[in-house]
C-alpha cells in the first residue's frame, strides 16, 4: 500500500486543519481515515449502530490536494483504512496551518506504520526550513472494513433545512441556561420546526418555533402546503410532527465545535430514533449523527 499527497495552497491547509479540529471536538480518542482514489474520509471509530454519536468528514481529493497518489490494499479493493489518534494528527498540523507554504502527507514505515507530515516553512535565509512529524497509525485489515465503514444512507422520516446557524445557536445557547438535560426537535410537512426543552410536568417548558423552513428539492414528499392558521393549529393539536429527543449538551457542543463557515445545514429526522445533520458543498461534506434518548415525560 502506498499513499503520497501534497497541498500547496495555504487556504486548503487551513481548511484541513479546521476540519480535523472539528472532528477532534466531536470524537473521543481514535478516528479512522479512509483513503480511496476519489475519497478522503475521516470518521469516528464508533458506528451509528452502537447508539453513540458519530461524525464523518468526506473530502474529494481534487478539492484539497494538488497531488494525490495512492495504491490500495489490492487491485479489487483499491483503498486504505488507517486508525489513528486525531489529537496527534491535529498537533502535527498546528504550526503548518499557520505558516506552511507547502504540506506533504505520506504513508511511511519507520518504527512502524506512520503518516509522515512534512511542512515547508518560511525562512529568513535562502535555504528553506522544514518540519517533519510522524503520526503513528494502525492499518485496518480488509476483513474489518465493512464493520467500521459508516452507512452511506441512514433512513429518515423527514428531511429539512435548519434555520440560519447564528439564530439556531443563539436559541440553543439560551436553552442551555435552563439547565434542562434534553432537547426535542420536531418537524412537520407544512414547514414548521419546533425546538423545545422541559415539559409541563416539571413546571417549566420553553419552545421556539420556526414556521417557514425549507425542504430539500429532491424530497417532494415533504413539500410545504399552504394552510390556514386554523388548520395549522389542528395539525399541532394532533401532534403530526416527526421528532426526536436528544441530549441538549451534546447538540450544543456540536454547534460550538464547527470550525468552518456554515451556510446551510440539513437535518434528517428519524422519528423517535435519531437526528442526522449534514453540511458542506459538492466537494466536501460533514455529517453528525445524534441518537435519540429516552423520551421521558415529553
Amino acid at each position: 500500500m502506498k499513499f503520497r499527497s501534497k497541498i500547496s495552497d495555504v487556504g486548503s491547509i487551513q481548511h484541513l486543519y479546521r476540519v480535523l479540529v472539528t472532528i477532534g471536538r466531536l470524537s473521543d480518542g481514535n478516528v479512522l481515515l479512509r483513503i480511496a482514489p476519489a475519497r478522503f474520509c475521516i470518521f469516528s471509530k464508533m458506528s451509528p449502530t452502537s447508539g453513540s454519536c458519530f461524525v464523518i468528514a468526506d473530502i474529494k481529493p481534487d478539492m484539497l490536494f494538488d497531488e494525490f497518489l495512492m495504491t490500495g490494499y489490492a487491485s479489487d479493493a483499491n483503498e486504505i483504512y488507517l486508525e489513528l489518534k486525531v489529537d496527534t494528527l491535529i498537533q502535527s498540523l498546528k504550526i503548518p496551518s499557520q505558516k506552511a507554504k507547502c504540506l506533504k502527507i505520506k504513508l511511511t514505515n519507520k518504527a512502524g506504520p506512520s503518516l509522515t507530515v512534512e511542512a515547508e516553512l518560511p525562512s529568513v535565509v535562502a535555504a528553506s526550513r522544514r518540519s517533519v512529524f510522524d503520526v503513528p497509525v494502525q492499518i485496518v485489515h480488509r476483513n474489518l472494513w465493512a464493520s467500521v465503514t459508516p452507512a452511506e444512507e441512514i433512513p429518515s422520516s423527514i428531511s429539512c433545512y435548519m434555520p440560519p446557524f447564528k439564530s439556531l445557536k443563539a436559541v440553543v445557547d439560551r436553552m442551555r441556561l435552563t439547565r434542562q438535560h434534553n432537547l426535542q426537535l420536531s418537524v412537520n410537512k407544512y414547514g414548521e420546526l419546533r425546538i423545545r426543552v422541559g415539559d409541563n410536568t416539571e413546571g417549566y417548558s420553553a419552545c421556539t418555533r420556526f414556521p417557514d423552513i425549507e425542504f430539500p428539492e429532491a424530497d417532494d414528499r415533504h413539500e410545504p402546503e399552504q394552510i390556514t392558521d386554523e388548520e395549522r393549529e389542528e395539525v399541532q393539536r394532533k401532534g403530526e410532527f416527526y421528532s426526536s429527543i436528544v441530549d441538549l449538551r451534546t447538540f450544543a457542543a456540536f454547534l460550538t465545535a464547527l470550525q468552518f463557515p456554515t451556510t446551510r445545514m440539513r437535518c434528517d429526522v428519524r422519528h423517535h430514533k435519531s437526528l442526522l445533520f449534514s453540511m458542506g458543498t459538492s466537494d466536501f461534506c460533514l455529517r453528525y449523527f445524534v441518537p435519540a434518548v429516552d423520551s421521558g415525560n415529553y
